[in-house]
Protein backbone atom coordinates (compact mmCIF):
# COMPACT_ATOMS: atom_id res chain seq x y z
CA UNK A 1 0.00 0.00 0.00
CA UNK A 2 1.24 3.49 -0.92
CA UNK A 3 0.14 6.56 1.01
CA UNK A 4 0.61 10.21 0.07
CA UNK A 5 0.56 12.55 3.08
CA UNK A 6 -0.16 16.21 2.25
CA UNK A 7 0.82 18.20 5.32
CA UNK A 8 2.95 21.25 6.19
CA UNK A 9 3.03 20.54 9.95
CA UNK A 10 6.44 18.92 10.39
CA UNK A 11 5.50 17.39 13.75
CA UNK A 12 2.45 15.68 12.22
CA UNK A 13 4.56 14.44 9.30
CA UNK A 14 7.20 12.91 11.56
CA UNK A 15 4.57 11.33 13.79
CA UNK A 16 2.65 9.79 10.87
CA UNK A 17 5.82 8.52 9.20
CA UNK A 18 6.95 6.78 12.40
CA UNK A 19 3.50 5.31 13.08
CA UNK A 20 3.21 3.89 9.57
CA UNK A 21 6.65 2.28 9.43
CA UNK A 22 6.15 -1.42 8.78
CA UNK A 23 2.43 -0.83 8.24
CA UNK A 24 2.43 0.51 4.67
CA UNK A 25 4.71 -0.29 1.77
CA UNK A 26 5.48 3.30 0.86
CA UNK A 27 4.94 6.66 2.56
CA UNK A 28 5.48 9.86 0.57
CA UNK A 29 4.92 13.41 1.71
CA UNK A 30 4.51 16.92 0.39
CA UNK A 31 3.59 20.18 2.09
CA UNK A 32 1.93 21.79 -0.93
CA UNK A 33 -1.43 21.12 -2.52
CA UNK A 34 -0.10 21.85 -6.02
CA UNK A 35 2.54 19.15 -5.54
CA UNK A 36 -0.10 16.73 -4.28
CA UNK A 37 -2.16 17.16 -7.47
CA UNK A 38 0.91 16.50 -9.62
CA UNK A 39 2.16 13.55 -7.56
CA UNK A 40 -1.25 11.88 -7.44
CA UNK A 41 -1.62 12.21 -11.22
CA UNK A 42 1.83 10.73 -11.93
CA UNK A 43 1.94 7.93 -9.37
CA UNK A 44 -0.49 5.38 -7.99
CA UNK A 45 -1.43 5.92 -4.34
CA UNK A 46 -3.94 3.79 -2.47
CA UNK A 47 -4.86 6.62 -0.09
CA UNK A 48 -4.18 10.34 0.32
CA UNK A 49 -4.02 11.67 3.88
CA UNK A 50 -4.38 15.44 3.81
CA UNK A 51 -4.78 18.52 5.96
CA UNK A 52 -7.34 21.10 4.91
CA UNK A 53 -5.19 24.19 5.52
CA UNK A 54 -2.17 24.18 3.22
CA UNK A 55 0.25 27.00 2.31
CA UNK A 56 -0.87 27.32 -1.31
CA UNK A 57 -4.34 25.87 -2.06
CA UNK A 58 -6.74 24.36 0.45
CA UNK A 59 -7.58 20.67 0.74
CA UNK A 60 -10.98 20.97 -0.88
CA UNK A 61 -9.43 22.57 -3.96
CA UNK A 62 -6.86 19.76 -4.08
CA UNK A 63 -9.65 17.18 -4.10
CA UNK A 64 -11.59 19.13 -6.74
CA UNK A 65 -8.55 19.19 -9.05
CA UNK A 66 -7.83 15.51 -8.47
CA UNK A 67 -11.35 14.51 -9.43
CA UNK A 68 -11.33 16.88 -12.43
CA UNK A 69 -8.15 15.11 -13.61
CA UNK A 70 -9.79 11.71 -13.19
CA UNK A 71 -7.81 10.72 -10.07
CA UNK A 72 -10.24 8.83 -7.82
CA UNK A 73 -7.81 7.99 -5.00
CA UNK A 74 -9.72 8.16 -1.69
CA UNK A 75 -8.82 11.02 0.66
CA UNK A 76 -8.69 10.99 4.46
CA UNK A 77 -8.80 14.49 6.00
CA UNK A 78 -6.37 14.82 8.93
CA UNK A 79 -6.74 18.25 10.53
CA UNK A 80 -6.60 20.10 13.83
CA UNK A 81 -9.89 21.74 12.81
CA UNK A 82 -11.70 18.41 13.09
CA UNK A 83 -13.11 17.67 16.53
CA UNK A 84 -14.27 14.29 17.82
CA UNK A 85 -17.73 14.88 16.36
CA UNK A 86 -16.23 15.83 12.99
CA UNK A 87 -16.63 19.54 12.26
CA UNK A 88 -15.92 18.84 8.61
CA UNK A 89 -18.39 16.85 6.58
CA UNK A 90 -16.10 14.43 4.77
CA UNK A 91 -18.56 13.91 1.92
CA UNK A 92 -18.96 17.66 1.40
CA UNK A 93 -15.19 17.99 1.06
CA UNK A 94 -15.04 15.05 -1.33
CA UNK A 95 -13.22 12.88 1.23
CA UNK A 96 -14.19 9.50 2.65
CA UNK A 97 -13.38 10.19 6.32
CA UNK A 98 -11.80 12.60 8.80
CA UNK A 99 -9.40 12.35 11.74
CA UNK A 100 -8.56 15.03 14.27
CA UNK A 101 -5.13 16.17 15.47
CA UNK A 102 -3.41 15.24 17.68
CA UNK A 103 -3.63 11.55 16.82
CA UNK A 104 -2.05 8.32 17.98
CA UNK A 105 -1.04 5.22 16.06
CA UNK A 106 -4.20 3.32 16.93
CA UNK A 107 -6.51 6.12 15.77
CA UNK A 108 -4.51 6.76 12.59
CA UNK A 109 -4.42 3.13 11.51
CA UNK A 110 -8.03 2.65 12.53
CA UNK A 111 -9.17 5.60 10.43
CA UNK A 112 -7.06 4.51 7.46
CA UNK A 113 -8.66 1.09 7.69
CA UNK A 114 -12.09 2.73 7.83
CA UNK A 115 -11.34 4.91 4.81
CA UNK A 116 -10.26 1.89 2.77
CA UNK A 117 -13.38 -0.03 3.74
CA UNK A 118 -15.67 2.89 2.86
CA UNK A 119 -14.00 3.19 -0.53
CA UNK A 120 -14.54 -0.52 -1.22
CA UNK A 121 -11.12 -0.81 -2.87
CA UNK A 122 -9.17 -3.95 -3.54
CA UNK A 123 -5.42 -3.74 -3.09
CA UNK A 124 -2.73 -5.94 -4.62
CA UNK A 125 -0.73 -6.01 -1.39
CA UNK A 126 -2.27 -6.33 2.05
CA UNK A 127 -0.43 -5.20 5.17
CA UNK A 128 -1.10 -7.51 8.10
CA UNK A 129 -0.29 -4.69 10.50
CA UNK A 130 -2.87 -2.40 8.92
CA UNK A 131 -5.66 -4.91 9.27
CA UNK A 132 -4.66 -5.97 12.78
CA UNK A 133 -3.50 -9.46 11.87
CA UNK A 134 -0.55 -11.05 13.63
CA UNK A 135 1.37 -12.88 10.86
CA UNK A 136 2.49 -15.46 13.42
CA UNK A 137 -1.12 -16.26 14.30
CA UNK A 138 -2.94 -16.27 11.01
CA UNK A 139 -6.26 -18.08 11.23
CA UNK A 140 -8.23 -19.62 8.43
CA UNK A 141 -11.76 -18.31 8.37
CA UNK A 142 -14.18 -15.84 6.77
CA UNK A 143 -12.40 -12.75 8.13
CA UNK A 144 -9.05 -13.79 6.73
CA UNK A 145 -10.53 -14.82 3.39
CA UNK A 146 -12.31 -11.48 3.12
CA UNK A 147 -9.00 -9.58 3.17
CA UNK A 148 -6.78 -12.04 1.32
CA UNK A 149 -5.22 -10.72 -1.88
CA UNK A 150 -3.85 -12.83 -4.71
CA UNK A 151 -1.03 -12.04 -7.09
CA UNK A 152 -2.82 -12.54 -10.40
CA UNK A 153 -1.90 -12.26 -14.06
CA UNK A 154 -4.73 -13.19 -16.41
CA UNK A 155 -6.44 -11.84 -19.50
CA UNK A 156 -9.98 -10.47 -19.49
CA UNK A 157 -12.32 -8.39 -21.62
CA UNK A 158 -14.58 -5.52 -20.65
CA UNK A 159 -18.01 -5.86 -22.20
CA UNK A 160 -18.33 -2.27 -23.40
CA UNK A 161 -19.18 -1.58 -27.04
CA UNK A 162 -17.06 -3.93 -29.16
CA UNK A 163 -15.20 -4.92 -26.01
CA UNK A 164 -11.96 -3.72 -24.41
CA UNK A 165 -9.10 -6.12 -23.85
CA UNK A 166 -7.50 -5.88 -20.43
CA UNK A 167 -5.33 -7.78 -17.98
CA UNK A 168 -6.18 -8.58 -14.37
CA UNK A 169 -3.01 -7.79 -12.45
CA UNK A 170 -4.27 -8.50 -8.93
CA UNK A 171 -7.46 -10.07 -7.70
CA UNK A 172 -9.23 -10.57 -4.39
CA UNK A 173 -12.58 -11.95 -3.33
CA UNK A 174 -14.07 -8.47 -3.69
CA UNK A 175 -12.30 -6.78 -6.57
CA UNK A 176 -9.26 -6.51 -8.77
CA UNK A 177 -6.64 -4.29 -10.30
CA UNK A 178 -7.04 -3.94 -14.06
CA UNK A 179 -4.69 -2.76 -16.80
CA UNK A 180 -6.45 -1.70 -20.01
CA UNK A 181 -4.60 -2.75 -23.17
CA UNK A 182 -6.24 -0.14 -25.41
CA UNK A 183 -5.16 3.49 -25.51
CA UNK A 184 -8.54 4.95 -26.40
CA UNK A 185 -11.50 4.06 -24.25
CA UNK A 186 -14.54 5.62 -22.62
CA UNK A 187 -15.70 3.57 -19.67
CA UNK A 188 -18.78 4.17 -17.53
CA UNK A 189 -18.52 3.83 -13.76
CA UNK A 190 -20.12 0.36 -13.93
CA UNK A 191 -19.73 -2.40 -16.50
CA UNK A 192 -19.33 -6.16 -16.94
CA UNK A 193 -15.97 -7.88 -17.21
CA UNK A 194 -15.46 -11.33 -18.71
CA UNK A 195 -12.50 -13.34 -17.43
CA UNK A 196 -10.52 -15.87 -19.43
CA UNK A 197 -12.65 -18.70 -18.02
CA UNK A 198 -15.75 -17.00 -19.54
CA UNK A 199 -17.15 -16.05 -16.13
CA UNK A 200 -18.67 -12.57 -15.98
CA UNK A 201 -18.85 -10.06 -13.15
CA UNK A 202 -20.67 -6.77 -12.81
CA UNK A 203 -18.09 -4.25 -11.61
CA UNK A 204 -17.83 -0.70 -10.33
CA UNK A 205 -14.78 1.50 -10.90
CA UNK A 206 -13.33 2.65 -7.58
CA UNK A 207 -10.38 4.54 -9.02
CA UNK A 208 -8.77 5.09 -12.39
CA UNK A 209 -5.38 6.43 -13.37
CA UNK A 210 -4.67 6.38 -17.08
CA UNK A 211 -5.05 2.78 -18.23
CA UNK A 212 -5.03 1.43 -14.68
CA UNK A 213 -8.30 0.72 -12.89
CA UNK A 214 -9.32 -0.46 -9.47
CA UNK A 215 -12.66 -2.28 -9.63
CA UNK A 216 -15.03 -3.74 -7.09
CA UNK A 217 -17.07 -6.85 -7.91
CA UNK A 218 -20.78 -6.21 -7.42
CA UNK A 219 -21.85 -9.72 -8.33
CA UNK A 220 -21.36 -12.57 -10.75
CA UNK A 221 -23.47 -12.38 -13.88
CA UNK A 222 -22.50 -15.54 -15.68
Amino acid sequence: MRILHVENDTAAVKAAELMLQGVVDAYEQTSLGENAVRMAANGHYDLIVMDVLLPDIDGQEVIRRLRFNGVQTPVLILSGLVDEQGVFDAAALGAVDTLSKPFNKESLIGRIRSALAKSGLSYPVQSDALFGVNPQKRLEGPEQRRHRRFKTERTARIAQGPGIDCRIVDMSHGGAGVMLLADNFDLPSSFQIELDDKSRYTCRVCWRQGRRLGIKFLGRSG
